[in-house]
């Protein structure tokens, strides 16, 4: 079920996790109403065999063309019926599996959500196929924010764009998917608090040495570290130009903004911005190495930046990241500093979003606090990965590959909605 194309640079792109969940989403949608799981199963098995039909099908017309224009093909691998009669035990030669590649974690994870449904709906019957189809959706939802909230590819952007996908449209109030898009963040910002604590939390305990007069038996005190208090606040002035528009036009963007159309165009726009200004910043020295070096009068320059985040599909951290890039902030230290940034901001706005849903909803279903919880869990997850992954990334590459990336989704949207048919 996975499509990997290998070029001549050698990297690999592997989807066969979205490939499965898909599979096993449009299996739970159709099997919904089946009395027994094996026949369920047989719903999943016949889903999953049709996909892959269709995947060898494009893939040969694929292959077909690249070897027209001389291009490498690409390497296809499927779980068809020949390969499970051809699997043999690993002492007899069999295959080792290792699921700690991306396939087979794919693999795994359907495998799980196969046996959670076994058990939770047909055995025990603590939940029903649509509860379990809901959960599932939340949890693709705080996977999506965990990667692309400090990716600088637009996190709301993201998540708006899977659920406007029919098959993955979270079943919720548009009052509450309003809220949760952005309370889910909490969970990212717990990510970045466990990760750079030493360097957010300004009271330290320290030894006291010998010769030092301290009451009788304390032989630790607590200090202030006073660049830890300075870079908080340069923290909390980056944060006052998006806190003001924010809270003026909140409504008036919501209402105009949040649309596939926007969030494609700012998705290329700001692409293209990371290209022109990574090529400008090439070969050069960019003079502010750490968040220390960063002064108040920089932070502003940041925080009005980030104003332009408001529109949905600009991605919080790569405004921030592009006026740190464009004022002389080198990458590694643009990125902590957003990842600070995002702590006020996000907990601000999560406050805000809650503070309106709880006034207008007068609180929360049972179903509502569940998909929260767990959408929020899951992002905090992914998020530990994800800042660990930025932060070696920009130690030795740019930002154009993101670049790219945005200009090509951008692309994609805008070809959904102007040529329907061919993706209907």
């Amino acid at each position: 079920v996975e499509i990997t194309p290998v070029g001549k640079s050698g990297i690999h792109v592997v989807s066969p996790y979205h490939n499965l969940a898909a599979m096993l989403l449009t299996a739970m949608e159709k099997g919904k109403d089946s009395a027994t799981f094996e026949e369920f199963y047989r719903v999943f098995e016949g889903v999953l065999h049709s996909e892959i039909a269709r995947r060898n099908i494009d893939m040969n017309r694929a292959q077909m063309e690249r070897a027209r224009m001389g291009h490498e093909s690409a390497r296809v691998s499927c779980l068809t019926d020949d390969c499970l009669k051809l699997g043999k035990a690993v002492d007899a030669g069999g295959a080792v599996y290792n699921f700690v590649e991306p396939n087979f974690l794919g693999f795994s994870n359907v495998v799980d959500s196969l046996a959670a449904i076994a058990v939770l709906v047909y055995e025990k019957g603590e939940i029903t196929v649509s509860e379990f189809i809901e959960i599932l959706k939340v949890i693709l939802l705080g996977i999506v924010e965990g990667i692309t909230e400090w990716l600088p590819v637009s996190s709301t952007g993201h998540m708006l764009l899977v659920d406007a996908i029919p098959a993955l449209t979270l079943t919720a109030s548009a009052t509450f998917k309003e809220m949760f898009f952005v309370v889910i963040q909490l969970g990212a910002i717990l990510a970045v608090v466990v990760l750079f604590w030493n360097k957010l939390f300004p009271w330290k305990r320290e030894r006291v040495s010998e010769n030092t007069e301290t009451p009788s038996g304390v032989k630790r005190r607590i200090v202030t570290d006073k660049s830890i208090l300075s870079l908080w606040g340069k923290v909390l002035v980056a944060c006052v130009p998006a806190g003001v528009i924010g809270i003026l036009f909140d409504d008036l963007l919501e209402t105009y903004l949040h649309t596939p159309l926007v969030i494609s165009l700012t998705l290329i726009l700001y692409g293209v911005a990371f290209i022109v200004i990574e090529n400008y910043n090439k070969n050069k020295d960019l003079p502010l190495k750490t968040t220390a070096e960063i002064t108040y009068k920089h932070a502003l320059i940041i925080g009005a930046f980030q104003v332009l985040s408001l529109i949905p599909g600009t991605s919080r951290s790569g405004a921030t990241i592009l006026g740190a890039l464009l004022i002389g902030v080198a990458r590694p230290a643009g990125a902590e500093f957003t990842f600070f940034l995002a702590i006020p901001v996000m907990a601000g706005a999560s406050a805000i979003k809650l503070l309106k849903f709880l006034l207008d909803n007068g609180g929360f279903t049972g179903a509502e606090l569940g998909y929260l919880a767990i959408g929020a869990i899951v992002a905090f997850a992914v998020s530990l990965i994800a800042i660990k992954f930025l932060m070696k990334f920009v130690q030795k590459h740019d930002f154009k590959v993101f670049g790219w990336y945005r200009i090509a989704l951008g692309a994609v949207v805008i070809a959904t909605l102007v040529l329907p048919p061919f993706f209907a």
